[in-house]
């Protein structure tokens, strides 16, 4: 799908682009996904974005913006487009991409993308840690963080006290904890709790498990099992989107949700909080990911455009009010805050204070290579089928084989 992102006087608060020869124009392509394309009716972002890129026109008269949409992921994705793209067609290459932060290191190390540390200059400093973080490979900016979005607890207020905070106080409120533990591609949970326990991820041979940690995250979903709080109804929930629709459907009154599906849809659920996930001694830290901005082209011509276009588009107020209006986590914590002018919405600081602490998902290399393993032993402990112990055991042997 592609459009050019065109400004008419009848758009408020724009002027129209210059009439230029077309011999004149310059054309910027950039790549994005359905939901944060600037065309098209169904994506909220949509207008806000169209009149970013108006405004740029104003003070660029002699450019256009042509916007392609791709999937996000795998087979014909925008990694995929990139990388085929490269090799077969480079004419055809995007002067500026938003991609997954988890696939910015298989671009970045195939010298797909352009190092962005000069190009944003102190808007970095600005980004949440975490984010900053999956922007950055080997040292470098190589991907500006734009969207960002995390999972955490959502909880009826009705229904608690106060927000259930470590695992224990999950167990004594016995109220049942729903939270994806059935699909390898949604294994945020106890990933989270595995990494507040010390555990980690990489070790000198690449993609690896602590067995300490591990056994102990498992031994707290056991005693979670065992207390009849979670079990069966977690294997048979596969991400935090289902997680929300059953917290929603009134089948529990915890569990886990995405920021962006509690933003969404809050509004239709009578009574609902949101808090940390739980850990042993204290809550345990989100895990953040990212859409990040790329700059691809390396045309002495478009590229400078293009840093403008990123710049432009980055910047704390549009930033601000793209991700307000669409209800999308920003990556800049000057564009969150826009959020708090004239607004008491407790959920607001809440962010704030959760992004600040929020780890850094794994690449997608990593994430792939031990995923199956801790989804696999949740599942055989919250089964019943394995111990802790054992099941630690063999995520331990499989990631390491």
């Amino acid at each position: 799908v592609t459009a050019t992102v065109e400004v008419t006087p009848a758009e408020p608060g724009l002027l129209p682009s210059p009439a230029v020869r077309p011999s004149q124009v310059i054309t910027l392509t950039v790549w994005t996904t359905e939901d944060l394309a600037p065309f098209g009716t169904t994506s909220p972002a949509a207008s806000v974005l169209a009149r970013q890129i108006g405004e740029f026109y104003t003070g660029h008269p002699g450019v256009r913006v042509q916007a392609f949409v791709k999937k996000p992921h795998g087979q014909g994705g925008l990694l995929d487009f990139l990388r085929t793209a490269s090799a077969a067609a480079p004419s055809t290459l995007p002067d500026l991409m938003l991609l997954d932060a988890a696939d910015l290191p298989t671009a970045a190390n195939a010298d797909l993308v352009q190092p962005l540390d000069e190009v944003v200059g102190s808007a970095a400093d600005d980004l949440f840690p975490f984010a900053r973080t999956l922007g950055t490979v080997n040292g470098h900016l190589m991907g500006m963080p734009y969207i960002v979005n995390v999972e955490h607890l959502v909880y009826d207020p009705a229904r608690f006290s106060a927000p259930p905070l470590t695992w224990s106080t999950v167990i004594s409120d016995a109220v049942p904890f729903l939270f994806p533990a059935g699909d390898s591609n949604h294994a945020g949970t106890l990933l989270s709790l595995y990494l507040s326990l010390g555990g980690t991820l990489t070790g000198p041979a690449g993609p690896h498990l602590d067995g300490g940690p591990l056994t102990e995250a498992l031994s707290l979903l056991d005693a979670a099992r065992l207390a009849g709080v979670a079990g069966t109804a977690a294997t048979q929930i596969n991400s935090a989107d289902e997680a929300w629709t059953a917290y929603r459907a009134g089948r529990t009154a915890l569990a886990v949700a995405s920021a962006e599906r509690y933003l969404a849809d809050r509004a239709n659920v009578a009574s609902v909080a949101a808090a940390p996930l739980p850990g042993r001694d204290g809550p345990a830290p989100a895990l953040g990911t990212a859409w990040v901005w790329v700059l691809v082209t390396r045309d002495a011509t478009r590229g400078p455009l293009a840093q403008q276009l990123l710049t432009h588009l980055i910047s704390e107020q549009n930033l601000g009010g793209l991700s307000r209006t669409a209800g999308r986590v920003p990556a800049r914590r000057s564009a969150l805050a826009t959020w708090a002018v004239g607004n008491t919405d407790p959920y607001v600081p809440f962010l704030q204070a959760l992004l600040e602490k929020t780890v850094a998902w794994p690449s997608a290399d990593v994430y792939a290579a031990i995923a199956p393993a801790l989804q696999r032993a949740a599942r055989d402990v919250l089964l019943g089928r394995e111990t802790p112990e054992a099941a630690a055991i063999l995520a331990v042997r499989s990631v390491g084989q």
